[in-house]
């Protein structure tokens, strides 16, 4: 094959708790069989590195990165690898790859490409590379929209699987400026329109008034937009990522998990 059929996208990595990172990555391939091998290098140093999926390469790590090797590759047109970096604090990270691919002896080769987007073997290989996330109809210097009355509007039911993005959870409802001064003094500007939910139930119950953003009926738009912002917006200080998806089904909040079996059901 030669390297335009071949593709291989790195989702941005995010942080999971106790300082760790999880890289993504995804090598289109086509048809092709032969010899592979990808190479990451990741700076500063990386911490302990664990495999999460490896589709039958081997793999070996150290203090410079990551490297899968296969003879001969998989014979599915897609190859979905995940790994984490342990003990990660530097932020942010970067991760440079190459894969190198066909005559053992002389190889092609491409980079590695990162995207704003959501690779899970539960979603469809996209055809070409996935454009850049543009971020200017969500993040601004200017200022949210308000209702007449000065207070957030509140959020509306919707039948059917929908995703937004949680910016701020409250013990007491705010008015409108209080919301975009509490956001500016997190560094974070929003332009698109801000929405109010009171949520008692499950984790953080004790700050119900949560604000949204966005409107989303995919959930691959809906990550590559969240992890765009997550990667503007960055991390408080205990490590969890400002802001975060939320997906709905019939105006009620499900996991992630359930929201993936939706929009996979042909029923839906």
């Amino acid at each position: 094959p030669s390297p335009k059929n071949v593709y291989v996208l790195r989702q941005t990595p995010y942080r999971e708790g106790g300082g760790r990172v999880v890289v993504r990555l995804q090598i289109n391939k086509g048809a092709f069989e032969g010899y592979g091998r990808l190479t990451e290098r990741i700076t500063p140093q990386a911490g302990r590195i664990t495999i999460r999926e490896s589709k039958g390469a081997r793999v070996e790590t150290d203090a410079s990165g990551i490297r899968f090797t296969w003879l001969n590759m998989p014979a599915r047109d897609s190859v979905t690898l995940m790994y984490e970096i342990a003990d990660a604090q530097a932020s942010p990270l970067a991760v440079e790859g190459v894969f190198y691919f066909g005559n053992r002896e002389s190889p092609d080769s491409i980079e590695v490409v990162e995207r704003s987007v959501l690779i899970t073997k539960n979603l469809p290989v996209p055809d070409e590379m996935p454009a850049e996330i543009s971020l200017d109809s969500y993040v601004s210097k200017g200022k949210g929209k308000k209702s007449d009355d000065g207070k957030v509007p509140r959020s509306k039911n919707e039948r059917g699987l929908v995703l937004k993005i949680q910016i701020l959870a409250t013990r007491r409802a705010v008015s409108m400026n209080e919301l975009e001064k509490e956001l500016r003094k997190r560094g974070m500007d929003i332009r698109e329109d801000i929405s109010e939910e009171y949520h008692t139930d499950g984790e953080g119950a004790d700050y119900p008034y949560k604000y949204v953003t966005g409107h989303f009926k995919s959930i691959q738009q809906a990550r590559s937009v969240c992890d765009a912002m997550q990667r503007a917006f960055g991390y408080d200080m205990y490590g969890k990522p400002k802001v975060y998806l939320v997906p709905y089904y019939n105006g009620q909040r499900i996991t992630m998990q359930s929201a993936l079996v939706i929009q996979n059901s042909p029923r839906r």
